[in-house]
């Protein structure tokens, strides 16, 4: 098993070679990524509509230009998927060096990722259809009807009534978008038990406050924890949760000071403030966690209550972007490198948050594995496991100065990301809190995964 977990951290580069001539179903997750990327070019100008009603008429014919051709390129790519998948079948039934059940497996495989690709394919083209009547029979339609109750009923009567028309067609095309929006509401009240629970078709939110006991009013930016450590509960269904532990804002040393042990050139310490308090996710992602939003397990061993692993930049955005949402105001996405470094540290100024051989699983005490999450102590904020066991992926592109400022990112533009924590494969001189390196975005390793932040909007 040892040997096993070794070759395969050691041939991360060809076993990302063989994803990309065999993942047809990673192709078709960023697609569908790149659709949802469309959906939200058009949440947000219709969020500027609402605004500004008249922008409408000033910028709204753009939409005709940018978004439909968003939408052809995913479906046209749709249909290459399509193809390809066609002559697998092809292939599949008229290869006889295999087994009945075996063929019967794969072209049950096959139809499955046929009928997911047309399904995808109607609701895309659907969507540009849609959009084409919008530009072309919509605003023209709006603009006489919003000239004319100016007239009527003046400036201010036509306003309400055009937002009214916007409110009905963004409905009409939020129905037609591959993964609607949950709807959760951010006005519900707080209980007095401190728990929080919404459901809506088997996706549901639970907030819990534990060890401190805070009445927290839920998607309420101005009204945060204001102790920690302090837990909520992200609940994915089917008895999984993604514990969360409250970040607060503040400031602090990122990178290492000179003369740590084991320090890098690409930690030269810069001050950096992190100006809005969010959730980060108690532990590494877990299999469990994966599986239950994935349907999948990517891991190179399969134990439930491990990290998942073997996972790319790329992977866990499509993690990311399957998440039930968690409604008005909030987000998930990875931490940035100075979310994912200012929470390692919970306040401390030493190389890594605690005794290392009680906070991590590194190369000297993993006896060459990962380990079930939260078997080692928790920092100070409640994070388990943010040095050792797996390595974790931030959003950062990555750059060898370290950022500095008001919440500090390195847009992903870059080639490579950054990644943080040590790991259990690596000597424990690597796993600091100051510690960073990179890789490609389509890196996969066995020790590799990542943890989630919920953040504010804009954050």
């Amino acid at each position: 098993m040892r040997i096993l977990l070794f070759l395969i951290a050691s041939l991360s580069v060809a076993s990302t070679a063989f994803s990309q001539i065999s993942g047809s179903e990673e192709n078709i997750d960023l697609l569908r990524s790149d659709l949802i990327a469309v959906q939200n070019k058009i949440e947000t100008a219709f969020a500027s509509f609402e605004k500004n009603p008249e922008l409408l008429f000033e910028k709204g014919t753009g939409l005709v230009v940018e978004v439909p051709a968003g939408i052809d390129a995913v479906t046209a790519k749709l249909d290459s998927q399509k193809s390809l998948f066609l002559k697998r079948v092809e292939s599949r039934k008229a290869d006889n060096s295999i087994s009945e059940e075996r063929r019967k497996k794969s072209l049950q495989l096959y139809q499955g990722k046929l009928e997911e690709i047309s399904e995808f394919g109607r609701k895309s083209i659907a969507l540009s259809k849609r959009i084409y009547i919008f530009v072309n029979e919509d605003i023209p339609r709006i603009k006489n009807e919003f000239n004319i109750d100016c007239e009527d009923y003046g400036k201010n009567e036509a306003k309400q009534n055009l937002k009214k028309s916007l409110d009905k067609i963004k409905g009409e095309l939020q129905k037609l978008f591959i993964e609607p929006k949950s709807g959760l509401s951010a006005s519900q009240p707080f209980p007095e038990n401190n728990v929080l629970a919404f459901n809506q078709k088997k996706k549901s939110l639970d907030i819990s406050v534990s060890e401190k006991r805070v009445t927290l009013p839920l998607f309420a930016p101005d009204k945060q924890p204001s102790s920690t450590p302090c837990e909520s509960c992200f609940r994915l269904g089917d008895g999984v949760d993604i514990p969360l532990c409250w970040i607060p804002p503040g400031e602090f040393m990122m990178g290492s000071p000179v003369g740590e042990a084991g320090r890098q050139d690409n930690e030269k310490q810069v001050l950096a403030r992190i100006d809005k308090g969010f959730w980060m996710s108690k532990t590494e992602v877990t299999q469990a966690q994966w599986v239950a939003v994935m349907k999948s397990n990517p891991s190179a061993t399969t134990e439930l209550d491990h990290p998942v692993n073997s996972v790319s930049w790329h992977d866990c955005q499509q993690f990311i972007v399957r998440l039930p949402a968690p409604g008005s105001g909030w987000r998930f996405a990875l931490p940035t490198e100075a979310q994912w470094e200012y929470a390692c540290r919970a306040g401390t100024t030493t190389s890594s948050p605690g005794s290392l051989d009680e906070i991590a699983w590194h190369q000297q005490n993993a006896n060459a594995d990962l380990h079930t999450v939260a078997k080692k102590k928790a920092n100070a904020w409640g994070l388990h496991d943010m040095i050792g066991n797996v390595f974790e992926w931030c959003r950062d592109g990555y750059q060898k100065q370290l950022p500095g400022g008001r919440n500090p990112y390195i847009t992903s533009e870059v080639e490579g990301r950054v990644r943080r924590g040590g790991s259990w494969y690596y000597d424990k001189i690597a796993c600091r809190s100051g510690f960073r390196t990179a890789c490609s975005p389509d890196m996969k390793t066995s020790n590799l995964g990542f943890r989630v932040a919920l953040v504010l909007d804009g954050m």
